[in-house]
């Protein structure tokens, strides 16, 4: 192997190969700043942004953390998705000292909206599962407080290559497996090569009768969203995801 892939591959376990792995080969994820830093104990200290009275985009973001302020600018260190700054973990992991755990979301983390979860989510999975060329599901959970989570992350190849081989059976188990009495949600990424943003057939199974929504994270990383529905056209009660929230 030439010594610039040795190096490459060091660097993907950040320098550290004893105590980090890069099991996915994609060195860094992108995550949620804020979400990220109040997880480990730190704050928002300001969101600067531009124009008059301060009534314009982000242009920057003030934090603390282990006695550590830095400020991050959009641009450079972070950027802007559905208003939220999202920066790459290895800079967190360079700045604080966090492990790889602490700087990324992580099964069970709280997120107050569950926009907020289903963006960290897709940022999390979405070109993995491009990569792989298969789907991964998770279950939303609300708890008494209010805030949400993702839990029982699934993918579609502990069944089969893909999702299209699937039995019906192994399919609803893999979007039931750990559907609770907290399930609100159901969320899942798509790898398709045909643009389309459809649900596949097997989305529309009973397992999503069973929560109130559903977010899908498509190939192209647009994000869609839908509800439970009665309407004419639908299927098992739920209407095809007209809605596009956001985009990655």
């Amino acid at each position: 192997m030439p010594f610039r892939c040795w190096v490459e591959l060091y660097r993907d376990c950040y320098n550290n190969p004893l105590r980090f792995i890069d099991p996915w080969g994609l060195s860094g994820e992108d995550v949620l700043l804020r979400e990220i830093i109040e997880k480990n104990g730190g704050k928002i200290v300001k969101v600067n942004k531009s124009g008059r009275f301060g009534s314009g985009n982000v242009t920057s973001v003030e934090v603390e953390l282990n006695g550590e302020s830095k400020t991050y600018t959009v641009g450079k260190e972070i950027r802007i998705i559905n208003k939220k700054a999202v920066i790459n973990n290895e800079t967190l992991m360079t700045d604080f000292g966090l492990d790889i755990t602490e700087s990324t979301h992580q099964e069970g983390d709280k997120f107050s909206r569950k926009e907020d979860l289903t963006l960290a989510f897709g940022l999390k999975y979405h070109e993995r599962s491009k990569k792989e060329r298969q789907e991964y599901a998770a279950t939303i959970e609300k708890d008494s407080d209010g805030n949400y989570s993702f839990v029982g992350v699934t993918s579609s190849s502990m069944f089969a290559k893909n999702p299209f081989n699937m039995t019906m059976e192994e399919r609803t188990y893999f979007e039931l497996s750990t559907y609770g009495e907290n399930a609100v949600g159901h969320i899942h990424t798509h790898w398709n090569d045909d643009g389309s943003p459809n649900f596949s057939p097997y989305d529309y199974s009973g397992a999503v009768q069973q929560t109130q929504f559903m977010f899908l994270v498509n190939e192209n990383g647009d994000i869609y969203y839908t509800e439970g529905s009665t309407k004419k056209g639908s299927i098992n009660g739920f209407a095809p995801p007209k809605n596009k929230k956001f985009s990655l």
